[in-house]
């Protein structure tokens, strides 16, 4: 038999005797009832093997998802950001209310002054305790009491004092800065309410890095490891590229998309690369594969899968 082009196609052979119903109907499409047979027959296939390159399509996401909270509870004062914006390690996203430490302090210093004078007064009835017990100041009740009267006070003074130094030092700076580099995704922070301890204010989505996300079938999935090197090209930056590596395969497969998601993490400390970009990644194999040389127009193709037909006892 004479051939005029031979393709190299990386295929899977399906045996038509092994068909399920599913993959008769499947067959269906290609070559209805009726039909001729299949164009090329081919004898003495040579199987090889190399490694491949790959080009999947890709697209720009967010690499992590932070909450912005409090170790305490804190009364907004300014916001300097909103949803979408742009930040920056270190960026102001809000201040809290100055107005509102000084009312604490004030509280607790006044506080502070009471127990202080009845401290002073619980220590003077301890001095004198025998004394003011025989002239009928205190009765026994209170006589018992007196030294564990003096140690709650002292207590209570230590316990006042310490949060009085505490709210200082957060007096000093009031401002909320981001601790990421990302975008403004959620905001909860508002002049003047009150955000309750380790309540969020803001949600950032990290841009730096950014993460570049694509799927691969099954078969495709085998051939690639986390930490394999890869370039990344932007549909959006003709021109632009860049060197990375996979920083994770999924270790299961999508149930929606029949797929194995794969991400790769480049730097974007100038934010160049935005969320919702799309790009192409290429990688070589880190497996060779299998594959024939037969006829381009013996090869029936599916997406990016590519089947032939063998023939078994004259039978395609």
């Amino acid at each position: 038999m004479k051939i005029l082009r031979v393709g190299t196609f990386f295929v899977f052979i399906l045996f038509l005797s092994a068909c399920t119903e599913g993959q008769r109907s499947w067959l269906a499409h290609f070559f209805k009832e009726g039909g001729s047979a299949v164009p090329v027959a081919v004898e003495n296939v040579v199987v090889d093997e190399r490694n491949v390159s790959n080009v999947v399509g890709a697209s720009l996401v967010s690499s992590n998802k932070y909450d912005v909270t409090l170790p305490y509870e804190a009364k907004i004062g300014k916001v300097f950001v909103n949803i979408g914006d742009s930040v920056k390690t270190g960026d102001k996203l809000c201040s809290l209310s100055e107005e509102e430490y000084n009312l604490k302090i004030g509280t607790l210093k006044a506080k502070l002054q009471e127990s202080q004078s009845e401290l002073d007064k619980n220590l003077y009835f301890l001095r004198n305790r025998d004394r003011l017990l025989e002239e009928e100041k205190i009765d026994q009740e209170q006589y018992d009491k007196l030294d564990t009267e003096v140690d709650a006070n002292e207590k209570e003074i230590e316990t006042i004092k310490t949060k009085i130094s505490q709210i200082e030092r957060q007096a000093i700076d009031v401002n909320v800065k981001s601790q990421v580099t990302g975008v403004i995704s959620d905001r909860f922070a508002s002049p003047g309410i009150i955000i309750e301890e380790k309540k969020p204010l803001f949600f950032i989505t990290a841009i730096d890095p950014i993460a570049v996300e694509f799927s691969l079938v099954p078969y495709e999935a085998k051939f690639i490891k986390p930490g394999m090197s890869v370039l990344v090209r932007f549909r959006d930056l003709p021109g632009e590229s860049v060197s990375a590596t996979i920083s994770s395969v999924g270790s299961k497969i999508d149930e929606q998309t029949g797929r194995f998601n794969v991400r790769v993490l480049i730097s974007n400390p100038d934010n160049i690369y935005k969320i919702g970009m799309m790009a192409q990644v290429e990688f070589d194999s880190v497996e060779k594969q299998k594959y024939f040389s037969v006829p381009e127009e013996a090869v029936i193709s599916d997406s990016r899968r590519y089947y032939v037909f063998t023939v078994s006892q004259g039978v395609a």
